[in-house]
């Protein structure tokens, strides 16, 4: 069944205008992505949904749903650009942080992350809580990377959005290593009855 793509309604930032006109090939991922989907709506009015960045829900055969936030870069620099600050301000104190980016936002509850870049037709989905863990674990080294761009601030008139611009083969390796975790502190066990001490380890990824 072809999926249903309902449009409420549109906002005028360059950024929308863009998600517009790629919406059937936003359609077309979706589909190759789950062959089962047979609904995937726009989420543009203002709800919990939309204020929680989702701008799509998917909705698969079995009732399953998956929900999507869609970015979409008009310029192709081999990066990544990730929102630390969604709104900011510099005092004499020095920049100001008001409300966090979408990258690290907790407050955020998508699955995915999908992440067009225009001139290159192409498009990553991103696993969401693992980019913004990856984010956390490596701000500080990213910002002291030359290979890195920051800050990457943008003038919005009346408040400043900064981002910091991760290369790709930078931000893939720290997104996955998000998927291993090693169990078992180090420290031996309580004796057991016999007197012998096991340390047991239990790891995924080997």
């Amino acid at each position: 069944m072809k999926p249903k793509s309902i449009v409420h309604s549109f906002g005028e930032s360059l950024e929308e205008s863009h998600k517009l006109d790629q919406e059937h090939n936003f359609i077309e991922l979706y589909e190759r992505m789950w062959p089962d989907v047979v609904s995937a709506q726009r989420i543009d009015a203002d709800s919990h949904l939309q204020r929680s960045g989702v701008d799509r829900l998917i909705v698969l055969q079995t009732g399953k749903q998956i929900t999507i936030d869609e970015k979409v870069r008009k310029e192709d620099y081999g990066d990544i650009l990730l929102e630390l600050v969604s709104v900011g301000h510099y005092s004499t104190n020095g920049f100001i942080e008001k409300k966090p980016g979408w990258t690290v936002d907790m407050t955020k509850i998508c699955d995915f992350i999908a992440y067009v870049v225009l001139p290159s037709a192409r498009c990553y989905l991103l696993p969401f809580d693992l980019l913004r863990n990856a984010t956390i674990a490596n701000m500080d080294a990213w910002k002291a990377n030359p290979k890195c761009r920051f800050p990457k601030d943008s003038d919005n008139f009346t408040y400043i959005t900064r981002n910091i611009a991760v290369p790709w083969d930078i931000l893939k390796p720290a997104i996955t290593q998000q998927m291993f975790r090693k169990f078992g502190d180090g420290k031996p066990l309580p004796p057991a009855n016999n007197g012998n001490a096991v340390q047991l380890e239990f790891r995924w990824g080997n």
